[in-house]
């Protein structure tokens, strides 16, 4: 391991986190914090429901290293998690629900095994957590681009936690509980795009878009049968698929990479959702070409699933139809040699992603 005082912009995507960089991050407090939500500048976007109750409930949840703060309570229906950071590292607000005789601490301690840099420990961790809890969803939100993820929420107790912790060796994690109350009788928001999570030839896949447009709302199905999360992150000009595959491909097998596709360090998106489950999506990146990605490790190999080919390179916009890839600025890229120091130190990292939850038997999606 380095230094645990590196530099965040040695620090490669959220995905390709090094262990220095897990390290460096700052314990989170331990205590109990405030119920409720703190207010930011961050405003929602107007995602109007088709009846029953209109716009969803929206929390404003400005994250940070010392922590976030949540409501104690909410009405069932859609509810909008609008996120924002300004640390360099970046958070992910993740929800999930305990399935029946699970306690919050095995929830935790199946997570914490899940996020293990040995890929059996990781397989055994994200199959027990596929029992013992259901992934609602949340937002990956880094500096640049506050993210809006809206959830359906139905009556019942649920967890919500900064994922990074848990790659915090020995750190004792935060968890905000959250009771919902009343009648879930809403349709789903409009929204303007969707993406698929599914599978081809028993092998996780996207189906989205080759163009998204971010002034609007996208809808993420899960109608796999394992757990997914969508994730975007910036990639050179040019860049393709067969091109972020050699990478993962390469970094699998303790190879160098021909070249390294990636153009900044950072990550944003929607966080894990059980399969049978659907978020709603908001954000507005720079405009450009981005990889959508799927980091939750694989339940008999640890292996992440964009190592099994769950990516798609898609162009983000806010007017319709392509953009140049790599177009937009406002975000700098990460230097070659930055970049490099993950292609080196990747493999056991990436093997301890997002490994969240699988569904519980029971369906929120109306």
């Amino acid at each position: 391991m380095t230094s645990p005082h590196t530099s965040p912009r040695r620090r490669t995507t959220a995905r390709l986190l090094t262990a220095a960089a897990l390290a460096a991050l700052p314990a989170l407090s331990l205590a109990a914090l405030p119920a409720s939500a703190s207010a930011t500048g961050v405003r929602a976007p107007a995602l109007h429901a088709s009846h029953h109750g209109g716009q969803p409930q929206t929390v404003n949840v400005p994250m940070t290293m010392s922590g976030f703060t949540l409501p104690s309570q909410l009405r069932a229906g859609y509810v909008t998690f609008a996120t924002s950071t300004s640390d360099s590292a970046g958070h992910t607000l993740q929800g999930f629900r305990l399935n029946t005789g699970v306690t919050q601490s095995q929830a935790i301690k199946d997570l914490q095994q899940a996020t293990s840099t040995t890929p059996s420990v990781a397989a055994t961790g994200i199959a027990a957590a596929t029992r013992d809890v259901l992934a609602v969803g949340g937002a990956m939100v880094d500096p640049l681009t506050p993210v809006w993820a809206t959830l359906p929420l139905t009556a019942g107790t649920y967890y919500f936690i900064d994922f990074n912790q848990l790659f915090a060796p020995g750190q004792q994690v935060t968890v905000h509980t959250l009771q919902v109350t009343g009648t879930f009788d809403s349709d789903v928001p409009a929204h303007d795009q969707e993406i698929i999570q599914t599978s081809v030839n028993g092998l996780p896949r996207f189906s989205s878009p080759s163009s998204l447009n971010t002034k609007g709302t996208i809808l993420i199905s899960n109608q796999a049968d394992e757990i997914h999360e969508a994730v975007f992150e910036r990639v050179n000009p040019g860049v393709t698929d067969t091109a972020v595959q050699a990478f993962f491909d390469a970094t699998l097998h303790n190879q160098k990479p021909s070249g390294i596709p990636f153009a900044e360090p950072g990550m944003r998106g929607a966080a894990a959702i059980s399969p049978t489950r659907i978020e709603l999506l908001h954000f507005s990146p720079p405009a450009g070409s981005y990889s959508l990605e799927c980091f939750v490790p694989d339940d008999k190999t640890g292996v992440p699933h964009a190592f099994l080919g769950m990516h798609q390179v898609v162009a983000l916009s806010t007017v319709g139809g392509a953009v140049g890839a790599g177009e937009g600025g406002g975000s700098h890229g990460a230097s070659v040699p930055e970049l490099a120091l993950g292609a080196v130190l990747t493999t056991g990292a990436l093997l301890g992603c997002v490994a969240l939850l699988r569904r519980r038997p029971d369906r929120v999606r109306p």
